[in-house]
């Protein structure tokens, strides 16, 4: 609220806003010439000096976390962009949503850029990797709750429960076996054809952080290699 409140915007025109500021921003890529009369934004012949390299025009990745925005994505933008706060089972139920979105548009599952982003931690052992992750990790879903940023999560999504609770199903926090089980179970199950990772939260040691992303280069990303390259 805080943030709206600091441009003056009203939280109740968020949705509106976007769905006009995407469709200015489509046409400005596309069209010589834009006018454009809508509820918060106007146009008159209005042209961009520097028009974007790609054809038509850049891919839009739109983030989602509701099933109505779910299906927005499949119907207005490129590919979906799956922030990868809920539970598997949910993102798994989404996909689906996903697919038949895209099908009723015509459009191939899986799109060029689908991608996924998710809180992963590596350490040698699965307990080490829980003692040294939990804590870092339950601060920042705590903010997030109080920001009430599960709101927009489906009904149960919520991240108001202790850290033990909250990782299950949700979270990528183990030993290297652990983590590859995981990401295959991802990319399997979800298609998903773009994994990002956050490996580090305020707090945590600069040490253990380099220490996770050295042991996702050298124990997990190699077991992905032909995928990549692919």
């Amino acid at each position: 609220d805080t943030e709206f409140d600091a441009f003056g915007v009203s939280r109740g025109q968020r949705l509106s806003r976007f769905l006009e500021a995407l469709e200015v921003v489509k046409r400005l890529w596309t069209e010589e010439s834009v006018t454009f009369h809508g509820k918060h934004f106007h146009l008159d012949e209005v042209h961009l000096t520097m028009r974007p390299l790609q054809k038509p025009r850049p891919p839009i990745l739109m983030a989602a976390s509701n099933d109505n925005m779910v299906r927005r994505a499949a119907r207005l933008g490129d590919a979906w962009a799956v922030a990868g706060h809920a539970t598997f089972a949910t993102l798994e139920r989404q996909v689906k949503l996903y697919r038949e979105a895209l099908g009723a548009e015509g459009k191939p599952f899986p799109p060029q850029h689908f991608r996924l982003s998710k809180e992963l931690y590596i350490a040698e052992d699965m307990d080490r990797a829980l003692k040294e992750a939990l804590p870092y990790i339950a601060t920042k879903y705590k903010a997030y709750a109080q920001w009430g940023q599960d709101d927009v999560l489906p009904s149960g999504e919520t991240f108001h429960q202790p850290i033990d609770q909250l990782r299950q199903d949700r979270f990528i926090v183990g030993d290297p076996a652990y983590c590859i089980e995981q990401i295959d179970r991802h990319r399997e199950v979800l298609g998903v054809q773009v994994m990002s990772f956050r490996l580090h939260w305020p707090g945590l040691s600069h040490q253990r952080v380099m220490r996770a992303i050295e042991l996702l280069g050298e124990n997990v990303l190699p077991h992905f290699a032909d995928a990549a390259e692919a």
